[in-house]
């Protein structure tokens, strides 16, 4: 063949070593990501969805991953509402992540492990459904899992997209997976208190992350009545300094996407602005405590902590 010829092949995984290691040296590879704020833009402008709120609606739902672009640009909406509202598209999405899992327990295992920011397989035995045990190495292998470690993360726009369908269809059902979650990590919590004082909890990181992830699924499960408790608990990560307080505050964040609650939107778009202040900690405790319903414990910690930064 000519010398100028180049061959492209596209696919999910890494062309195998052994098998290409002949012509490893004239290979070049070239992932694919999500698109950028202005590929999407342009997609949407070629498709004919040009209503600003429209183009915002989807480039917040979709995270800029191509399939969900096209699939929500051909239903050509006109307002963020009719964007919010697709569903459908939603579910065709989550269809094409799973079209080559036929298996029943490995699409339920797939659904269920989605609903853990952090999973490793205590986490993954904790939900999953009993017929879907011994699928962790299998969920693993997954391409759109990935993580060293001790931890794995689904691909974020992939996870986004099995949340939002699974607290739509099934809403009892995922409040119910979120709370065994959340028990799980708050018996893993009261583990490490096994050999933690009371005053160095806060300080290690097992017992922290434990915490973060607990709150994270009881806001997922019930953001109305779990609420007050988890901003209260964020009085108590201010008081350790600013580095606790930015996790705190993430894990927030992260239920407020997954759950789309308002009131929870509020308070973290709330306490994020605060972060940006030049002393986060004090800007958040003042905000806690002009807004916040904090019991009287938690008001006395409240200025503990400020008076002590002042």
């Amino acid at each position: 063949m000519p010398a100028n010829v180049i061959v492209v092949l596209a696919g999910r995984d890494e062309l195998a070593e052994r098998e290409w290691a002949p012509l490893r040296a004239l290979v070049v590879d070239v992932p694919l990501d999500v698109f950028t704020e202005a590929e999407t833009r342009s997609l949407l402008a070629t498709r004919g969805v040009t209503a600003p709120e429209a183009v915002e609606a989807v480039l917040h739902l979709s995270m800029g991953l191509p399939l969900l672009v096209d699939l929500l640009a051909h239903t050509r909406p006109g307002t963020a509402a009719e964007v919010d509202a697709g569903g459908d598209v939603v579910d065709a999405a989550v269809e094409r992540f799973l079209q080559w899992i036929t298996d029943p327990s490995q699409r339920e295992a797939v659904l269920t492990g989605a609903l853990a920011p952090r999973l490793n397989e205590d986490v993954f035995t904790a939900v999953a459904p009993q017929e879907a045990g011994g699928l962790w190495e299998w969920l693993c292998g997954q391409p759109f899992v990935s993580g060293h470690g001790g931890f794995k993360q689904y691909h974020a726009v992939v996870r986004a997209s099995m949340l939002r369908q699974q607290r739509t269809h099934a809403p009892q059902r995922w409040a119910s997976a979120h709370l065994r979650l959340a028990d799980a990590h708050a018996a893993w919590r009261t583990t490490a208190e096994h050999s933690l004082s009371e005053e160095k909890r806060w300080g290690d990181h097992r017992w922290l992350r434990h915490r973060l992830d607990e709150t994270y699924h009881r806001l997922c499960a019930r953001p109305a009545s779990e609420l007050e408790p988890a901003l209260e608990e964020a009085v108590q990560a201010a008081g350790r300094g600013p580095a606790v307080l930015r996790q705190w505050i993430d894990a927030l964040e992260q239920a407020t996407f997954d759950t789309a609650d308002a009131a929870l939107r509020s308070w973290t778009d709330r306490l994020q602005r605060a972060l940006t202040e030049t002393d986060p900690v004090l800007a958040c405790l003042t905000a806690l405590l002009a807004h916040g319903r904090l019991n009287a414990p938690t008001r006395a910690w409240c200025h503990t902590y400020r008076g002590r930064r002042l």
